[in-house]
């Protein structure tokens, strides 16, 4: 991944959906992001998104909130590192 579609990829972990792509377009923009990232941030926004405010919502419920946030990241991290390597991601540009 590139370095100006790292941003978009934390907001849109921290803060939602909406947010991170808004800030992903606004910074498309102004330099454009490859094909291959957009589908990968997509991938992991998808299973990773909005990570804070879910935590919290689970642990009021009593949850262990540090094992929701490391499990879904773990989980995000492989599920897009495995995507990463498959022929159609590969093709991309």
């Amino acid at each position: 991944m590139q370095k100006q579609s790292i941003f978009p990829l934390l907001v849109g972990v921290v803060m939602g959906v909406t947010n991170g792509a808004g800030t992903l377009i606004e910074i498309n923009r102004k330099t454009p992001i490859p094909h291959r990232d957009y589908a990968l941030i997509g991938i992991f926004m998808f299973l990773c998104h909005g990570i804070i405010e879910t935590a919290f919502i689970f642990g009021v419920a009593g949850a262990n909130i540090f094992a929701i946030t490391f499990g879904r990241l773990l989980i995000a991290f492989f599920v897009t590192a495995a995507a990463a390597r498959l022929p159609v991601f590969r093709r991309m540009k």
